[in-house]
């Protein structure tokens, strides 16, 4: 009886922390001052006693082949967010390559928008293929693992591939790489910063950028004028105001165009303004002194992002530090010149000949600027140089053209989803994995 009345309070405790884990998104405005490290253990401790599971299986366990040839694709195909793009990418390249796969769907905890339901038709309810490639951040590992059941990664050839946007991959992350058999990496610096502290194979497996016919928009959707040449910044609060850097496009942009020049525009287009006050605030303030600066905060669908960028005439990111750079690359694809600092995850496609690329210093960053951020360094953009290639960018044609051009031309070239899905075809047939 007494032993029936433990069982019963330890069920109980466990519904407790299961109903903490469901609204755990409503808890970490009250986390803050907690590291992300230490955050992210104990959101793990509390899962392990919810579900009851301890896991153990180490990386060299063997996987079972009686599983059918192909991949299963984990991670939030619905949502509007950059992981969410990320395994559409995916997804759009094994279609492109013959990939037999499936999506396992995690769901999203956080009020984030589901735009993509058309991915519907591809979920599956198991994994039942061989191969698993998991679109989740490694802070998002063992919790999805401990959550959904050993059963899930047992016998499977498990993959990661995630993006990380600093230098040095985080101590705490460590951890989550014994659960994969091989890492795929977006570009050449995640793939740096995760060589550094893993023996397994790191291999840099480009993504693609591919726009299919993007739907037409005009500027006065936008509330746009027609008469400016305008530049554009894309980019989401919930990503670190201070790793975007928008006030320095604001800088650059008035460094460029003294007041009085009205030709010009500068378009900044955010989202979660409202659950970051305090940035969004001091954003607002530093452009409430120049009409030509635009704010644009709102929860848009990708097709309206595509076709902001599309009415617009340049895409400048002044960022710190980027994982792949996305926007970056989506703009080039739409045959938009851009002006980006020459670092990080982005050096892979943005070159001399197809981008202004824009010097840097590195420089430290501060406590809390970023998760994870202790000893790691940034980069600083040269803002006067940004500045003198908006105006080159305005006054002369042939070099805009010229730019424009060879950025399309490289990314189309280079990472559409064709020839993206002969690499991840090509390493899975060299893996054994797939036949040829």
């Amino acid at each position: 009886m007494i032993r029936d009345l433990i069982e019963i309070l330890k069920e109980m405790g466990r519904s407790f922390f299961r109903i903490t884990m469901q609204h755990y998104g409503k808890l970490k405005p009250f986390l803050f001052w907690i590291s992300p490290s230490t955050r992210s253990r104990f959101k793990t401790s509390i899962l392990r006693i919810a579900f009851k599971l301890f896991y153990s299986m180490k990386p060299e366990a063997l996987y079972d082949k009686d599983f059918k040839q192909g991949v299963n694709l984990i991670g939030y195909p619905f949502a509007d967010i950059g992981d969410g793009e990320f395994i559409r990418q995916t997804a759009r390249s094994f279609t492109k390559s013959n990939i037999e796969f499936g999506i396992y769907d995690c769901g999203f905890e956080t009020k984030v928008s589901q735009n993509y339901q058309h991915m519907a038709s591809l979920i599956r309810p198991s994994n039942s293929y061989l191969v698993n490639i998991f679109h989740l951040k490694p802070d998002n590992i063992e919790a999805f693992i401990i959550r959904h059941g050993e059963s899930l990664i047992a016998g499977h050839f498990n993959i990661g591939y995630w993006a990380w946007e600093l230098g040095m991959y985080p101590e705490a992350w460590k951890r989550s790489l014994k659960y994969f058999n091989e890492v795929w990496c977006p570009s050449r610096f995640i793939q740096s910063a995760v060589s550094k502290c893993s023996s397994q194979s790191i291999f840099y497996m480009p993504p693609a950028f591919d726009i299919e016919k993007p739907k037409e928009f005009d500027r006065n959707y936008f509330n746009l004028s027609d008469g400016r040449f305008l530049f554009l910044f894309v980019f989401d609060f919930k990503s670190f105001i201070s790793r975007k850097n928008p006030s320095g496009c604001i800088q650059a942009f008035q460094k460029g165009f003294p007041q009085g020049n009205e030709d010009v525009g500068l378009v900044l287009k955010s989202m979660g303004g409202k659950q970051y006050s305090e940035e969004f605030k001091s954003l607002k303030m530093a452009a409430q002194s120049d009409q030509r600066v635009t704010i644009i905060d709102a929860m848009f669908t990708y097709d309206e992002i595509i076709g902001l960028m599309n009415v617009c005439d340049v895409f400048l990111s002044l960022h710190r530090s980027e994982g792949v750079g996305h926007s970056i690359a989506e703009s080039m694809m739409l045959g938009k010149p851009v002006i980006a600092t020459n670092y990080s995850g982005n050096t892979d496609f943005t070159r001399p000949d197809n981008s202004c690329l824009v010097d840097y210093k590195l420089i430290e960053l501060k406590k809390g600027e970023y998760p994870y951020s202790k000893d790691q360094v940034w980069a600083d953009p040269n803002l006067d140089q940004a500045a003198s290639y908006m105006r080159r960018l305005v006054e002369d044609d042939t070099y805009r053209n010229t730019v424009a051009k060879a950025g399309r031309s490289y990314i189309k070239t280079n990472h559409n989803s064709e020839a993206v899905g002969k690499n991840y075809r090509s390493r899975l047939i060299e893996l054994g994995l797939l036949d040829d």
